[in-house]
């Protein structure tokens, strides 16, 4: 792999795919906050957010939890369950990308890459451990999040 960097020109466009990422991953995480407003009331909801040790995963888990007796449809029950599993699982790439050193580099077959050192997994033998993405997968993520958000919006307002 190279270490050259990108040309600057490729940097509009790794920019626009990391920033509508971190946008619509933080559109999706102020949603946990109108769901478990929704289920929970105002005040729960907000001392569940606030709670020492509150997590993304644990603020999940009590939003799944009141799904399957809201009055969403059993096919809008599943929609919200999925969508929610897909936030949680596309925290992973939205964490290395905020909180780890980047570089935009070409890849062994000359793509544009982003190469991430995953600062919590070097270790002194593995110093310089590292991810690769490509400028899809960001992009894919960035649109899928805008779609959830889209998606569990309308269901949010389909509840009493």
């Amino acid at each position: 792999m190279s270490d050259s960097f990108a040309v600057p020109e490729d940097m509009a466009i790794w920019a626009e795919c990391i920033g509508g990422l971190m946008i619509n991953f933080g559109a999706c995480e102020y949603m946990v906050l109108q769901w478990l407003e929704k289920f929970e009331g105002k005040q729960k909801a907000l001392k569940i957010i606030k709670r020492k040790g509150s997590t993304l995963e644990g603020n999940i888990r009590v939003i799944l939890h009141h799904i399957p007796s809201c009055s969403l449809s059993d096919d809008d029950k599943r929609k919200a369950a999925k969508a929610w599993g897909r936030i949680y699982a596309l925290k992973d790439m939205r964490n290395r990308l905020a909180h780890n050193p980047i570089a935009i580099i070409k890849d062994s077959k000359g793509n544009r890459a982003l190469r991430v050192i995953d600062m919590k997994k070097i270790t002194a033998s593995k110093w310089m451990r590292f991810d690769v993405l490509h400028q899809g997968e960001v992009f894919a993520a960035f649109y899928e999040l805008s779609e959830i958000k889209k998606s569990l919006t309308q269901l949010l307002a389909s509840l009493p």
